[in-house]
């Protein structure tokens, strides 16, 4: 069994990517607060009632949180093969003004998150000599916007974390990639969810380099 497992799933990426690798052959781990929502809608698909789709609630935000339930994903599946981390915090705020409560929450989902979740899957991923971390990034990250300080400055954050991790990591057999999605997520402006999946199987098929950990997605 090859397991796939999507944090932060929501119904448009998080679906998109569960069918990319569903459909080729993987079991999908979907971790979210209303995850066992999203799974009964799933299997209400007709693309998607035939695949091995499992639910697992967590708060990106809360760090034991994630820990217990990437236990329970263990205990009840196995560690994964390729995790993708796919949650996004968000805040109002110019950069002058903006509450330090306010930039923290959405660190703490943008980077805290994921790093929380990165570590977890290495280990396993080391002994196994083969894996692949996926993150879904934004294009705030490289040119950013005021309005949106919150998420440019978290998701800025992770672009980062994740190239550090690429360096470190490439050596033991695993791919660490991101996609940045640089535009709003919506299928008649070019930015269809389905086209975007497919940026993560390329980076999870990619060869094994370093270099191969962005790939940064400007529409159709």
């Amino acid at each position: 069994m090859k397991c796939c497992v999507i944090v932060g799933a929501g119904p448009q990426m998080g679906v998109s990517i569960a069918h990319r690798f569903a459909r080729e052959g993987f079991t999908i781990a979907l971790v979210s607060r209303n995850a066992d929502k999203l799974v009964t809608e799933l299997r209400q698909l007709e693309h998607m009632k035939d695949y091995d789709v499992h639910g697992f609630p967590a708060n990106a935000a809360d760090p034991e949180s994630l820990r217990t339930t990437f236990a329970h994903i263990e205990d009840q599946l196995k560690a994964p093969d390729v995790l993708v981390y796919n949650a996004a915090g968000y805040g109002d705020g110019l950069p002058s003004t903006v509450d330090v409560a306010v930039l923290l929450d959405a660190v703490r989902v943008n980077l805290i998150g994921a790093v929380v979740s990165a570590q977890w899957a290495v280990p396993a991923m080391r002994e196994a000599g083969m894996g692949t971390i996926l993150f879904t990034g934004g294009g705030l990250a490289i040119n950013p916007r005021p309005e949106y300080v919150a998420l440019s400055t978290g998701k800025a954050a992770l672009r980062n974390y994740v190239n550090s991790l690429a360096k470190e990591v490439t050596a033991d057999g695993i791919k660490v990639g991101i996609v940045t999605v640089a535009g709003y997520i919506h299928k008649e402006d070019g930015f269809d969810p389905d086209d975007i999946a497919d940026k993560y199987w390329q980076l999870h098929t990619a060869a094994l380099s370093v270099d191969n950990w962005e790939i940064i997605y400007k529409g159709t």
